[in-house]
């Protein structure tokens, strides 16, 4: 071993390694090291097999569940039960943020991730098994709470991994992953209806693929902490510019994108077209992301905001008026859609960034996470039960008059507060578990001056603050 004690303790993770009790052995094996100040290129090659892992798991599950959508459409079972499906997986998922960090720390992240993999590739199995829109509802809430575990293995290994210096780069490339399976999945589930193929049998290899490069990988598991969360009742107080359209956007994005194939099947449009407004939609969010992100940084987020919820209730709007038209102009209203609802989030969480210290973000994101998957949970059940009495074009009527509401709720905002001087950058978060927020750049420098007690405090008063006794006072 030639590094050094410092040197070690002052690499990025733990580096774990044995020493045979025997004085004549002298072989030792240890982990390959990268050190803190390592290259961008080591340090991603340590994080990759993480990554693609998580890749994996997000382009299985963006397959199997568009999939039982159509299937349940295409055997005649209720708008109700339809979206009682994705509902159950935000609920799932939602139970997973909560549970996630007691569950890893008891079995530990390997072990965690392959009991949750096989476990999601039971519940495939079983719905390819059992054709059956109820049982299809109870697996995919289980779904969606492995999925959460899962992704917060991912999200806290590839954190303990990434120094400080490199944090942001190694973000960029994690939310750009996630975002390729997101508009991926759709895409290759339509080639494969194209071409009569099973996607839950390719969706349940994709599963097991996951397991691979995660067993194999070579950088020790991270030391698991708890995430607290702060009160709702003080988020809501201090940034409810943030905290409102997080939940609407949860509500209409969940609702949206998991009802959308049966949307665009209800249209006249085949599997694979209906398929691909999923897609088409992600990549709307995804071109304007960055504009959004840039411009958040020059002008009030809170601005941002209703301006990316006002273009997807414009959209809405011209889906619902202008249904009648070709079918090409459905494929442009879906990405002008996309553009404003799934571009909101990070500039919400970048929002609330402004307003709290650094030893808060981690819990402020966390309860901000809630608030998102408890719309997702609550939006395709609602959605669902108005699609069943009103017809698909509720589904726009809904999402479009949540956005509205939430823009003008933003305006009011706008008009009662000012907004504060010091903000931290624009960072494009992807929609994932909780631990993902441990390795935001923004921890790293404090954004918000600390606040200066009144001239007429009694902490101001030296002889209080040499007293002993002044705070049991």
């Amino acid at each position: 071993i030639t590094k050094s004690h410092a040197e070690i303790k002052d690499a990025p993770f733990v580096v774990s390694f044995s020493i045979p009790l025997h004085r004549k052995t002298r072989a030792v094996r240890p982990y390959r090291i990268y050190p803190a100040g390592g290259g961008m290129v080591q340090i991603l090659f340590s994080v990759l097999a993480i990554i693609f892992g998580a890749l994996l798991v997000n382009l299985g599950n963006g397959m199997i569940g568009p999939d039982m959508v159509l299937n349940a459409y295409d055997s005649t079972t209720g708008f109700i039960n339809i979206g009682a499906i994705p509902a159950s997986y935000g609920i799932g998922f939602l139970v997973g943020t909560l549970t996630a960090q007691r569950i890893i720390y008891r079995f530990g992240h390997i072990r965690t991730f392959a009991l949750f993999a096989a476990i999601i590739t039971i519940m495939c199995l079983s719905i390819y098994i059992i054709p059956n829109s109820l049982f299809w509802v109870l697996c995919r809430g289980v779904m969606g709470l492995g999925v959460a575990v899962m992704q917060t293995c991912s999200d806290s290994w590839v954190g303990s991994a990434t120094p400080k210096n490199n944090r942001g780069q190694i973000m960029a490339i994690y939310a750009i992953s996630m975002k390729v399976a997101h508009f991926g999945a759709p895409a290759l589930l339509g080639w494969l209806v194209a071409y009569g193929e099973n996607p839950v049998l390719y969706a349940t290899l994709l599963f097991c693929f996951s397991l691979i490069p995660v067993v194999m990988t070579q950088i020790p598991a991270p030391q698991t902490t708890p995430i607290a969360n702060i009160a709702f009742k003080k988020l809501i107080t201090d940034v409810p510019s943030a905290v409102i359209p997080l939940f609407s956007i949860g509500i209409c994005n969940g609702a949206v994108l998991n009802l959308l194939p049966v949307y665009g099947k209800g249209q006249g449009l085949s599997a694979t077209d209906a398929l691909l407004l999923v897609t088409i939609a992600h990549i709307g969010g995804i071109v304007f992301q960055w504009p959004f992100g840039w411009l958040s940084d020059r002008i009030d987020r809170r601005k941002v905001i209703a301006c990316a919820l006002w273009i997807s209730t414009f959209a809405a709007f011209l889906l619902v008026f202008l249904a009648f038209l070709p079918p090409i102009w459905l494929f442009i209203f879906m990405g002008l859609w996309g553009a404003g609802a799934l571009s909101g989030f990070a500039i919400c969480l970048s929002h609330a960034v402004d307003h709290y210290d650094v030893d808060q973000l981690v819990p402020v994101f966390a309860s901000l996470l809630m608030c998102w998957a408890s719309g997702a949970a609550i939006g395709p059940a609602l959605s669902g039960f108005m699609m069943a009495i009103w017809g698909l074009s509720s589904l726009f009527i809904f999402t479009g008059g949540i956005t509205l509401c939430t823009v003008l709720f933003v305006i009011f905002r706008l008009y009662q507060t000012d907004r504060r001087q010091k903000r931290a950058s624009f960072i494009n978060v992807p929609v994932s578990g909780q631990a993902l927020f441990r390795i935001d750049p923004r921890q790293d420098s404090p954004t918000i001056v600390p606040e200066t007690p009144k001239k007429d405090s009694p902490r101001n008063n030296p002889q209080n603050r040499i007293d002993p006794h002044f705070e049991d006072n």
